[in-house]
């Protein structure tokens, strides 16, 4: 029988009401246990350490954490690809699996714009997906994945949004594989992408299906609210709270070998309008042309005229960064069976949050200025659009 260690989970409880509608503490219960597994265990805010193992020894984008799909052959794989040793990583996996099952690894793995994604199956036929960066690892990469966790944590404890569920993570390298990861569920259902311009199943039945499933799962984000605007993070007692703004996972690939004293973390906020402000002007001086300069000059004056103001203060609530429809996964009659991709989450808006228009919906609005995109890269003409 293995040896069973304790490992931090959050404690997410109903909130308590407040008269500024925020919800109340978020703390660490560290009663259950899990399978010892052979690496550092990185939950956040604790860390347990177990025996070291020598490094030596055309599906979908499934949780890739990007728009796009398996890198063409000419790019070659991502540099993090060749680090990686499967049999490492199946091993991490049985030792993770709640019955320690065999796993085996797919050779073949998806390399979307900030992870690299292989698939996993166990001897029961369980399917997991582990992720792995492609950007090396760094202090603020490590900060920024904890802070991801306790995202995906928060909405599983405190709604029933289908997302995948994750059963081991380590947001640093001291461990078997070498890298950061994250082991999670493998999305059922088939991608909403696949479907939407099938003149087949887009029928008005399907439609009313999916869109009030995707509102009845997107609401629920509004019941978990902060007071300020920012990433998630715990503070050294274990509760949960909003810190500044951490670096976007496009601009930690982008900089791998910033120092981490030398990142400028805006926030956190507590009004919208000084939001938008500070990333305005922090992103002026940077920007790469006169035409640029005059969209945020333009941004910036609309900005500070916001329609309604009484969205401008708290409450604030989770987002979906990426609420596209490559990252939701449905039944064949409509209804939502996962939402994926869940990086970058934090305290926003609620403008921006549960309250706006999914992405691809606002590209039929103006088709000409953004244009839909397929696998071949052939973009639909407008008189394709006016069915959808």
């Amino acid at each position: 029988m293995e040896e069973l260690i304790p490992i931090g989970v959050l404690n997410l409880e109903a909130p308590s009401s407040h008269s500024d509608g925020t919800t109340g503490n978020v703390t660490f219960d560290i009663n259950s246990t899990v399978s010892s597994l052979p690496l550092f265990v990185f939950w956040p805010g604790l860390y347990y350490k177990k025996h070291q193992v020598n490094r030596d020894q055309s599906v979908a984008n499934n949780s890739s954490g990007s728009s796009h799909g398996s890198l063409d052959s000419e790019c070659g794989p991502p540099p993090v690809v060749e680090r990686i040793n499967l049999d490492c990583l199946s091993l991490l996996a049985t030792n993770s699996h709640p019955k320690s099952l065999t796993c085996t690894v797919s050779p073949h793995f998806e390399a979307g714009s900030f992870n690299v994604v292989w698939f996993l199956e166990f001897s029961n036929g369980d399917q997991w997906v582990a992720r792995v960066p492609q950007a090396p690892w760094s202090p603020m990469l490590e900060r920024r994945l904890r802070s991801d966790m306790l995202g995906y944590e928060l909405i599983a404890c405190r709604t029933s949004i289908p997302i995948p569920k994750i059963f081991a993570f380590s947001s640093g390298i001291d461990n078997v594989l070498g890298h950061p990861f994250t082991l999670m569920s493998r999305a059922k259902g088939i991608q909403l992408s696949e479907l939407w311009f099938d003149r087949d199943w887009f029928t008005d039945e399907h439609r009313h299906t999916f869109f009030q499933s995707l509102a009845e799962n997107m609401s629920q984000l509004k019941d978990i609210t902060f007071p300020k605007i920012g990433s998630l993070e715990l503070d050294k007692d274990g509760v949960l709270g909003v810190g500044p703004v951490l670096p976007s996972w496009q601009t930690l690939l982008r900089q791998p070998d910033m120092d981490y004293h030398s990142w400028v973390l805006p926030g956190p906020f507590v009004s919208v309008h000084a939001f938008l402000s500070t990333i305005i002007a922090q992103r002026t001086p940077c920007a790469p042309g006169q035409r640029y300069h005059v969209q945020l000059a333009l941004l910036r004056m609309f900005a500070l005229s916001l329609p309604d103001l009484s969205l401008d203060d708290p409450p604030f609530v989770l987002s979906m960064p990426d609420f596209n429809y490559q990252n939701i996964f449905i039944t064949k009659d409509g209804r939502i069976s996962c939402l994926i991709d869940w990086d970058g989450i934090g305290a926003v808006p609620r403008q921006a949050g549960y309250a706006r228009y999914p992405s691809w919906i606002t590209k039929d609005w103006d088709p000409w200025g953004h244009g839909y995109h397929f696998r071949f890269g052939t973009p639909r003409i407008i008189s394709c659009l006016t069915f959808f």
